[in-house]
């Protein structure tokens, strides 16, 4: 008997190993680097997080375009896809409503908004994606393109990105609920649903009692 493994099951296991492949990557390339004195004696004040080796040639350049502009162009494309999906069937149920009733009617303009909605959704969520990753990789690139003596600008746009990059990477793990939650009733709705749950429920009670005894205390 043969199994057939879902396609999403092998989209997800496709994205897990491309992360863990990125953050080996970056385990292995980088490490503490000191400077030496005119002695050569290490200057244990100057140790910073740098590139200690180098897999292959081009290796930030590669890991680029394949964790980035890869993931940027793939995502774009299925929601474009999704999008014009969504606007077809939009446009064949209005027309064959309209055939049917003679005109429009006020549930009709409730789904044109409601899919006007997701897709303003998908554009966030791919708008997000290129904010929170962008500066990562700006960063890395221009770290490798530019000499090692630098002009106090380029300094201080490495050390601005290197600290929004920072920030942006964590973003990037809760945004898109963010977003979800902000721009789609149902998924707000469905957060309320879950609320009622026995489960959630009850652990909200026993973190309300956690949290009271703790205060006495």
């Amino acid at each position: 008997m043969h199994t057939v493994i879902p396609m999403t099951v092998l989209y997800v296991i496709t994205f897990l190993l491309s992360a863990v492949g990125n953050t080996v990557t970056c385990i292995v390339i980088f490490g503490i680097k000191h400077k030496l004195d005119e002695f050569g004696n290490i200057r244990e004040e100057t140790a910073n997080c740098n590139v200690v080796r180098h897999l292959f040639p081009y290796v930030f350049e590669v890991s680029s375009v394949l964790f980035f502009v890869v993931p940027m162009m793939i995502i774009t494309l299925l929601y474009v896809l999704i999008g014009l999906r969504l606007r077809r069937s939009g446009r064949s149920r209005h027309m064959s409503r309209g055939s049917m009733h003679g005109g429009g009617s006020g549930t009709g303009a409730g789904a044109i908004a409601a899919r006007r909605a997701v897709i303003k959704m998908l554009v966030a969520v791919v708008v997000a994606f290129f904010i929170c990753w962008a500066p990562f990789h700006a960063q890395r690139l221009l770290a490798i393109s530019v000499p090692d003596k630098r002009s106090e600008v380029v300094n201080a746009i490495m050390q601005g990105l290197y600290r929004v990059s920072g920030v942006l990477y964590f973003v990037s793990t809760c945004v898109n609920p963010i977003l979800y939650h902000i721009m789609s009733a149902k998924f707000r709705q469905a957060v309320r649903c879950l609320e009622t749950l026995p489960v959630v429920h009850q652990l909200a009670v026993a973190s309300e009692s956690s949290t009271s005894g703790t205060h006495s205390e």
